[in-house]
């Protein structure tokens, strides 16, 4: 399912925006020598460029009408040095 979770994601994704990274349960913290490794279950973490925000919010509603997605969060949203705007997600997926 994951991997069906991250193409509608991909399709989802507007011309105007450019993924850079995209995660299944990502880290919680950095990794540690003799610590627990800890994750975010049931989520994916997506980063990338936005050059449009009408195109960003536009991507953000339609990830939010999926049935698998329980809630997407906006973890980072900012303009970097040029007029593009960098991004970070979060997508709880459902209970399956």
């Amino acid at each position: 399912n994951v991997s069906r979770y991250i193409d509608i994601i991909a399709q989802t994704i507007p011309n105007t925006i450019l993924l850079r990274e995209i995660k299944y349960q990502p880290l919680k913290t950095q990794i540690k020598k003799n610590k627990l490794i800890l994750v975010n279950e049931k989520n994916i973490l997506v980063k990338g460029i936005a050059k449009s925000n009408e195109d960003f919010l536009k991507l953000v509603t339609n990830l939010k009408k999926n049935d698998w997605v329980k809630n997407v969060t906006i973890v980072k949203y900012g303009k970097e040095k040029t007029i593009n705007s960098s991004f970070e997600l979060l997508i709880q997926i459902l209970n399956e």
